[in-house]
């Protein structure tokens, strides 16, 4: 027996998926809580987390929502972290 999906069996459990996303994104009683690092990590690789998360939720979601929610991901997203800062060239003034 073959345990492998064909493309086409692939593609429908792809598509199901995605439009159940899709509609529990879209219920507006839907409740999100991210799961982030716990209490013990380090501050800068907690902000580097959620930098990086804003990054990608942001990005999906700005292709369909424009709200300060919306808004507030992007710009959480810029942040700089102190990993970025480090691999910054010295600036003199």
């Amino acid at each position: 027996m073959d345990d492998k999906l064909s493309p086409h069996h692939f593609q429908q459990i792809i598509a199901r998926l995605a439009n159940y996303v899709i509609a529990v994104l879209e219920d507006h009683t839907f409740v999100y809580e991210p799961f982030f690092s716990d209490d013990e990590t380090s501050l800068t690789e907690r902000v580097t987390i959620l930098a990086e998360w804003s990054t990608g939720f942001g990005a999906g979601r700005a292709n369909k929502f424009d709200d300060e929610f919306t808004r507030d991901l992007v710009e959480t997203s810029k942040m700089e972290t102190a990993k970025q800062l480090r691999q910054k060239p010295e600036v003199l003034h």
